[in-house]
């Protein structure tokens, strides 16, 4: 569903709340294990304890990113809400943590992160967490050289920022999520925009 939560928030609000909560508890429950599991200092990458701490730490990331994702389609209706305004930020440097502490996973045990850096980078507009995001994700750009991390930013930032802008205008979704003629929240950003950029 989460294609069309993007694409079409305003036929989904409720669901889009149901599910940012459980969303949120899933993050509560599995970040004590994550944090139990990164205080073992492993002897080797081959041992179990490796592969369950990476794991579990990609789905804390994944699951942090999606309630970011969430919370920026809420945020679109209520975009005063102090409560979901700190959320973001708590999940956003939830997600900066672990793409720094993943990348002794990389190339494939932390392929995932870029994903997350991209909805991280849509949701927020803190000049320290973009410029941390924008290093990480260049960082990890030469990993997967072929894929345009970059540009699918962009395309959800933009994506979002539409949906801002329809809703400042008092006009209903048509389902159709399209690139904003207005560039704020993108072009500040400091990314070159994309007009054909789409990923979901």
């Amino acid at each position: 569903m989460l294609p069309e939560f993007v694409q079409n928030p305003d036929s989904h609000l409720f669901d889009i709340a149901r599910i940012y909560l459980l969303l949120k508890n899933d993050a509560q429950m599995i970040k004590p294990m994550l944090d139990q599991l990164s205080k073992i200092v492993p002897v080797s990458f081959s041992t179990k304890h490796v592969g369950r701490h990476s794991q579990v730490q990609a789905a804390y990331s994944i699951v942090s990113a999606l309630a970011v994702l969430l919370n920026s389609l809420l945020r679109v209706f209520d975009p005063f809400n102090p409560i979901l305004t700190d959320e973001t930020t708590y999940f956003c440097d939830e997600v900066i943590i672990q793409a720094e502490l993943a990348s002794c996973y990389r190339p494939i045990g932390s392929a995932y992160i870029p994903l997350c850096l991209i909805v991280v980078w849509a949701a927020t507009d803190d000049i320290f967490q973009l410029a941390k995001i924008e290093s990480l994700l260049a960082d990890y750009q030469s990993d997967f050289a072929e894929v345009p991390w970059r540009c699918h930013a962009v395309w959800l930032g933009s994506t979002l920022n539409d949906h801002r802008m329809r809703i400042m205008s008092g006009k209903q979704s048509n389902g159709v999520a399209t690139t904003p003629q207005d560039p704020n929240n993108v072009e500040e950003k400091g990314l070159a925009q994309s007009q054909s950029c789409c990923i979901l």
